[in-house]
Order: structure tokens, then sequence, then C-alpha cells
């Protein structure tokens, strides 16, 4: 091989990698967001009026990775910072999914549910993130008890949508990934 031809093929490669390394999709790591709790006096009983906790779905069922969530927090209270970084963590099970098998899954909940947990080419079984679980239906549920929306824009892009502390798609306090 002569000189020039190695400089041409140097160069050549230089331009692929860094072509690829503008190309390459951004790592994004969620903070980790610690719920605030109240300190209690002891000398002071809470002055607090009753709140009425939701009650847990009873078809949820816990997927043994992940706890359920906090009864110690009513859930309108608890932040919405905490919802979102379970959507970030449900966003990057996708990620993981696409870059293992190039797309995303299709289909109903539970259909992307068992998909993204091992039934699918490569067998591939991701963990449904804290703060999810899957429920009786085989649906991965948000931490209210609410199936997620999955909603496919297009092969490397996918919508996830939790109803929020209310439980009702649609409405004010959902809350919203891409």
């Amino acid at each position: 091989m002569n000189p020039r031809s190695l400089v041409r093929l140097l160069a050549l490669a230089t331009a692929a990698l860094v072509i690829w390394w503008v190309s390459r999709p951004p790592v994004i790591t969620p903070p980790v967001v610690e719920p605030k709790r109240a300190v209690l006096q002891p000398t002071q009983p809470p002055k607090a009026e009753p709140i009425e906790m939701p009650k847990d779905p009873p078809e949820a069922v816990s997927s043994g990775v992940n706890s359920p969530p906090s009864a110690s927090l009513p859930a309108a209270a608890l932040p919405q910072a905490i919802a979102d970084t379970d959507l970030e963590k449900v966003q990057m099970m996708f990620r993981d999914y696409r870059s293992a098998l190039g797309e995303n899954p299709v289909g109903t909940n539970a259909e992307i549910t068992k998909t993204l947990t091992g039934d699918n080419l490569k067998q591939l079984q991701l963990s449904v993130p804290a703060g999810s679980q899957l429920n009786g239906n085989g649906e991965m549920i948000d931490r209210w008890g609410t199936p997620y929306f999955f909603h496919q824009l297009s092969a490397k892009q996918m919508e996830i949508r939790s109803a929020g502390p209310d439980r009702q798609m649609w409405t004010a306090d959902d809350r919203l990934a891409h």
C-alpha cells in the first residue's frame, strides 16, 4: 500500500469516527430526587386534617424488583419531580430496548410490557423500573396504579403518559415523556 493510499484511508476512518461521535444519541442520567419528609416535634401532635389515602388497586402485583409506592405520602402530595423521574426510567427502558433491537415495541400496554420483559427476538429481559409495577393484566402501571399509555411516534420515539395522582388520563395533572 503506497503512502497516499494510507493517508486517504486514515482520513476516511477519522471522518467516519467524527460522524459517528456527533450523531450518537446523548446519554442522559436522571437526577436522583429524594422526597422531603416532614419532621414532627415529639411534644406537638400533628395538626393536619385527615387525608384519605388512595387505595392500591387490588389487581396490582409487584414484579419482585420494585417496592410498592410509599404509603407515608398521599398521592396528591407526591412531588412532580418524582413522577417525572419515574417516566424517565420507563423511557430509559425503551431506549435500552431500541439499542438492542433497533426499534420500539408495538401493541397494547400489556403486549409492549411483555416484549420489554423478555418476549422478543433476542430474549432481552428488562426489569420494570422502580416507581412502576405490573398489574394482574400484565400492564406496566405508574405509582398510582394506573396503566401507562404508550404511543409509538416513530421507530425511535415513544410517547409515555402517566395519568398522575387523579388516576384520570388526559387531565391537567398527567405526566408525559417523549
